[in-house]
């Protein structure tokens, strides 16, 4: 008799075939992966930079509108009791 694997004829064909194919689809896996945790990181920080320019916009609405609602209230004699009257 000659030295054959239990599986019978073609086994180690097989097995070395079925290690082969998976590691190609674990290294596709893998790259597979990486791709979408970049995707991930990418639309984390695009939506964490738009949430600021949205605060920054929000900012500077209020203030110009609170200076220009204080120049007003001032002018119109309503605020002349304030501190901020007196001291100007």
């Amino acid at each position: 008799m000659t030295n054959r694997p239990a599986g019978g004829i073609g086994a180690e064909y097989r097995e070395g075939m079925g290690r082969t194919i998976l590691k190609i689809l674990g290294a596709i896996l893998a790259i597979w992966l990486v791709f979408m945790a970049i995707g991930w990181i990418f639309a984390m920080l695009k939506t964490f930079v738009i949430i600021g320019l949205i605060a920054v916009v929000v900012f500077i609405a209020t203030s110009l509108l609170s200076r220009r609602s204080r120049r007003s209230w001032l002018r119109s004699g309503r605020g002349a009791d304030t501190p901020a009257a007196r001291r100007a």
